[in-house]
């Protein structure tokens, strides 16, 4: 966090939304993501497996006032600008150029039903279609095909091994590695039983063709400062086809800027 200002301001999310919980609010609450600045949006895979734009990180959602996420977002583009060094007139732009497509988006969504709202989405393709050139189109064209290169099945050569007749997560120091606790993978089993019964049965279903074969400490982002973050390697019996189960513990201390009287459920969540 001490590598620039705006890798504090990334992992910061919790001392940002105290200072804003002093500041005058609308009141007009909403389920906010909570860490919603520029580096949290992106592309990532639906469970259709639709490559999708949108913002991809739900660590922090809570009850609040809906503009404290515009008040992130706009606050990451004028720091990341500075970071950069941006001239100041651009930074001023990004920022009004921010603000002009939230209100442009709200408005065009007071014209939706709420079904029409729910189910909006915003594709790669689309995104790839509505550059407004083509040096623009060839670099969103990049990112989109660098995203559909990190989706699971990509990875999977790289941090699992083959043990027998079974299927290990690969230590990889200090990034990915086991925890040398005895009862760990025991904790490991008790928490997805609890996982299940939150699920709807037919996700419940899902998760049933899936067996627990292995569980590490991963080190993610900035964001997730005071968090122990982990995954779980999950086989599918016979054909022996393998997902991963990003999970994390989240500290007392990241509560503290809650406000307890919210009428919400928190939901600690992750990446999408």
């Amino acid at each position: 966090m001490v590598q620039s200002p705006f890798t504090f301001l990334r992992g910061a999310a919790a001392i940002m939304a105290y200072d804003l919980s002093k500041a005058p609010t609308t009141d007009m609450r909403v389920q906010a993501c909570g860490d919603c600045h520029l580096l949290n949006f992106g592309l990532f895979a639906t469970p259709e497996r639709h490559l999708v734009f949108d913002v991809n990180d739900f660590d922090e959602t809570h009850p609040a006032p809906w503009e404290w996420d515009l008040k992130r977002l706009v606050a990451s583009f004028a720091v990341a600008g500075r970071d950069a060094q941006f001239a100041d007139a651009k930074i001023k732009d990004a920022v009004l150029s921010c603000v002009r497509a939230y209100r442009r988006q709200m408005r065009d969504c007071e014209r939706m039903t709420p079904l029409e709202v729910w189910y909006q989405h915003i594709t790669a393709q689309q995104l790839i279609e509505e550059a407004p050139d083509a040096e623009a189109r060839k670099f969103r064209s990049a990112i989109a095909e660098k995203a559909r290169r990190r989706v699971v099945e990509h990875l999977f050569p790289k941090i699992t091994r083959s043990e027998g007749d079974r299927f290990r997560l690969v230590d990889q120091p200090p990034i990915l590695y086991h925890v040398p606790e005895a009862d760990f993978m025991d904790r490991v089993r008790q928490g997805l039983a609890d996982y299940r019964q939150c699920l709807s049965d037919d996700r419940r279903v899902l998760l049933d063709r899936y067996q627990l074969a292995d569980s590490a400490l991963k080190v993610v982002g900035i964001g997730s400062v005071g968090t122990r973050c982990y995954i779980a390697l999950m086989i599918s019996d016979g054909a022996g086809y393998r997902e991963t189960l990003s999970y994390r513990l989240v500290g007392p201390e990241r509560e503290e800027h809650k406000d307890r009287k919210a009428d919400h459920k928190d939901h600690e969540g992750g990446d999408r």
